[in-house]
């Protein structure tokens, strides 16, 4: 492609849309940078109000350190606007999202996106934010710790591994079931270290019941994995979070289950071969993911199988 298109840029803080956080019917304006001699000769914003395509033509507002500013203005028409931006050379037009700069009009899963009267949480903008995977973050309690073969999945027994000097095995060898025993006890241990480093919130990695090390496989959205401490794990880390003036924020993923989970129920992993979508075809859950006709062939979440896919049309 095109150098110039290496300076095409936008995004949705304060220095690119004129209020990321707007009221409905309020005029929003939206802004692209690129250098100021690149080809182009007409900057649109597309955005399909109501269902129907729009194209505001931007004007060149400014520029600056060899950079030229574009802009446009929408009004916020529905709770939630998307666009993306056409910029159009004498012999191609490219098409710009958040994700990348195209040849092709691009669908809009990637578009840029403003949310109508949405206020954000005053205390996010000023957080300081640490992420933990829990199971490889710090063991509190040896005794939650996995055991080695004591559950299999697809096959696959699991694998306590016998140091945190070790390395992770490859997903050929470990299959997400390598475990080194993190928790949620000793992620309230680490709370000293986390306050001295300046963290003001906590956002910890799915801990919901499930057989993979990594939790998005879930098999129970109701309790904390047991091998992380359970509720009452949860609920004094909470607690001790509070008590230091922190913020605890909890990774969930609900557009897809583990194969395991009660609704699904593949390889009978907790639950008798009568409950659950995959070997009863008449049941009520069937409908609750996307099995093709007459087939135990479904859709998985980015097309793996160890995560089905959750129909959000079914009642």
């Amino acid at each position: 492609m095109e150098k110039w298109l290496e300076s095409v840029y936008s995004d949705g803080s304060r220095q690119f849309v004129s209020n990321p956080e707007p009221s409905l019917g309020e005029e929003v304006t939206v802004w692209i940078r690129l250098y100021e001699d690149a080809p182009v000769r007409h900057v649109f914003v597309r955005s399909i109000p109501n269902g129907a395509e729009e194209l505001y033509e931007a004007a060149k507002r400014k520029t600056a350190h060899g950079f030229a500013y574009y802009a446009a203005s929408f009004r916020m028409r529905e709770a939630r606007m998307q666009y993306q931006f056409y910029l159009a050379c004498d012999d191609v037009i490219y098409y710009y999202n958040q994700k990348e700069i195209t040849t092709y009009i691009p669908d809009h899963t990637y578009d840029f996106v403003l949310l109508a009267d949405y206020r954000q949480p005053a205390w996010v903008k000023s957080a300081v934010f640490y992420q933990i995977f829990p199971e490889r973050f710090c063991s509190g309690d040896e005794k939650l710790d996995v055991k080695d073969g004591e559950y299999e999945v697809d096959g696959h027994p699991v694998i306590h591994m016998k140091s945190w000097e070790e390395e992770p095995l490859p997903y050929s060898k470990g299959y997400c079931l390598d475990f080194f025993g993190g928790d949620l006890e000793g992620v309230k241990q680490k709370l000293p270290y986390l306050k001295e480093l300046g963290v003001t919130a906590v956002y910890l990695n799915p801990i919901f019941e499930a057989p993979s090390i990594h939790k998005y496989d879930c098999i129970d959205y109701f309790h904390v994995d047991p091998h992380f401490g359970g509720d009452k794990a949860l609920a004094e880390l909470s607690e001790a979070l509070h008590q230091n003036d922190m913020k605890l924020i909890l990774d969930i993923s609900i557009n897809h289950t583990g194969t395991a989970h009660k609704w699904f129920n593949k390889d009978c992993l907790y639950f008798d071969q009568s409950v659950g979508a995959y070997h009863n075809p008449d049941s009520e859950e069937r409908s609750y993911y996307f099995f093709e006709k007459n087939s135990n062939v479904y859709k998985g979440w980015a097309g793996k199988e160890e995560l089905p896919t959750l129909n959000y049309t079914s009642q």
